[in-house]
């Protein structure tokens, strides 16, 4: 649905995201990879400041594979986006939870 209302699906984003962000606990990648898939679209319909506070919540979990399905998101977005058009804030905010994950102190 994402992809055929592109825009107009822009303000249900931010009800979607949180729900396809914690289902990325599943180990299965016949159920995981549909929810990547799902992820892109919507992120595709909207803006990264739109989902930044369900991402933000999605990388404290404790399951590891939430997280590492997040960073690989993230990995996709920031590969798309041009160095200015990465927000500065969210990026603050993002960067501390980054580090945490690879497990550099």
């Amino acid at each position: 649905m994402a992809q055929g209302l592109r825009a107009k699906f822009s303000p249900h984003a931010s009800s979607i995201a949180p729900v396809v962000m914690e289902k990325f606990k599943e180990k299965k990648p016949l159920l995981r990879d549909p929810l990547v898939e799902c992820i892109d679209a919507v992120y595709a319909t909207t803006q990264l400041e739109t989902i930044s506070d369900d991402i933000l919540s999605s990388m404290t979990k404790p399951n590891p594979n939430i997280k590492i399905q997040v960073d690989l998101f993230l990995y996709r977005v920031f590969r798309s986006l041009k160095p200015a058009a990465v927000p500065k804030k969210l990026m603050k905010d993002l960067v501390p939870a980054l580090v945490k994950h690879t497990g550099i102190s």
